[in-house]
């Protein structure tokens, strides 16, 4: 089923980078149910629901979300949620263009949830979105892919300035671009 395959990706790539994010708790849930109704009603069928929560140490969350939904027919339908994102359904064959969709909503998930960690480390900072505005009016935007972090940049000409960045293979990786960042106040 579709769900599990994409929840499996989720742990193995995401999971791991979202865990090297100081403070940062993230707690799964499985769920299965199994719904009975009438043939009229277009029969039996059994969710499996599962769920992440992701808590930031700022009293916000995220959820990522994978369903399968198993009709007793033979059908199988899924979905993913991604907060902020919505839900949309994901066919059992996935096309090139519905793994982009899948990976570059988890990536703008990643660049939401680096905005609004760095941002709250910076006194005065704020965040929208995958953007920030550092205390000095620096611009600054992420966009994350699983090989790079791209931080973007406006100069005083509206000039934007792309830095790719490789991740740290290990530590706080908040911490790291923290210190990074901060030479953009200098």
């Amino acid at each position: 089923m579709t769900g599990q395959k994409l929840r499996n990706i989720f742990v193995a790539k995401y999971l791991p980078i979202l865990k090297r994010m100081g403070g940062i708790e993230v707690q799964e849930k499985t769920e299965e149910k199994v719904y009975q109704n009438s043939q009229e009603n277009g029969g039996s069928y059994t969710t499996k629901d599962y769920e992440f929560t992701i808590d930031l140490p700022l009293d916000s969350y995220y959820t990522v979300m994978f369903r399968d939904i198993q009709w007793d027919d033979g059908e199988t339908k899924s979905w993913v949620y991604v907060t902020t994102l919505s839900s949309w359904e994901v066919p059992q064959e996935m096309s090139g263009e519905d793994w982009r969709k899948f990976y570059g909503r988890l990536n703008l998930l990643i660049s939401r949830i680096l905005a609004e960690m760095i941002a709250h480390n910076f006194r005065d900072a704020r965040h929208y979105r995958e953007r920030m505005t550092l205390p000095n009016g620096v611009n600054i935007s992420f966009k994350f892919t699983l090989s790079k972090l791209h931080v973007l940049y406006r100069t005083e000409s509206g000039e934007v300035t792309d830095i790719p960045i490789d991740l740290p293979k290990e530590g706080d990786i908040i911490e790291t671009l923290m210190k990074a960042l901060s030479l953009f106040l200098l």
